[in-house]
């Protein structure tokens, strides 16, 4: 068996020699598999991190942990934040309630007897007044309905009240 290992005229190797081979192939196969047993630990670890963030992991799919990712949100999840930082937490109710009597959240809502579009209802002559223009984007409405209430009523709590009053704010 050890002939053909070797060449013509070589010895064969001393059962020394092919212990030690062996002793070394086995020792280089524990080292690779703790390898891959640790780089599985790593990428579970990362993988769950990942998920918890909401990112999706797939195997066809690996981790790349992304740069600040926004995930897509709805007109109230966005208004909610932005009302939050303007006004605090104890402002967003009204807000809510003055935008689902004005358009029910549709940003692209119309009142066919005006010029009154969005979210807010805002007229192409409000549009003008807080310096936007008339967008289908949620987010652009969203930030004009703010600065509008903000300058014409300081909360939404008051452009409410307001509303209750007049039918419009």
């Amino acid at each position: 068996m050890f002939h053909t290992l070797t060449k013509d005229g070589d010895e064969p190797p001393s059962k020394l020699k092919i212990v030690i081979i062996m002793l070394l192939l086995i020792g280089a196969f524990f080292i690779i598999k703790n390898r891959q047993t640790q780089d599985e630990e790593a990428r579970q670890a990362l993988n769950k991190i990942l998920a918890e963030k909401n990112y999706n992991v797939t195997e066809e799919r690996p981790a790349v942990i992304p740069r600040e990712v926004e995930r897509p949100t709805t007109p109230q999840e966005y208004a909610k934040k932005r009302v939050i930082e303007k006004w605090g937490e104890e402002q967003w109710e009204d807000f809510n309630k003055l935008i689902m009597k004005e358009s029910g959240w549709n940003p692209k809502a119309q009142n066919p007897r005006s010029t009154a579009y969005g979210l807010g209802q805002f007229l192409n002559s409000t549009w003008k007044l807080v310096g936007c223009e008339k967008s289908d984007d949620f987010k652009i409405q969203i930030d004009c309905t703010i600065d509008y209430i903000a300058k014409g009523y300081e909360t939404p709590q008051k452009a409410l009240q307001f509303h209750r009053g007049h039918n419009y704010y």
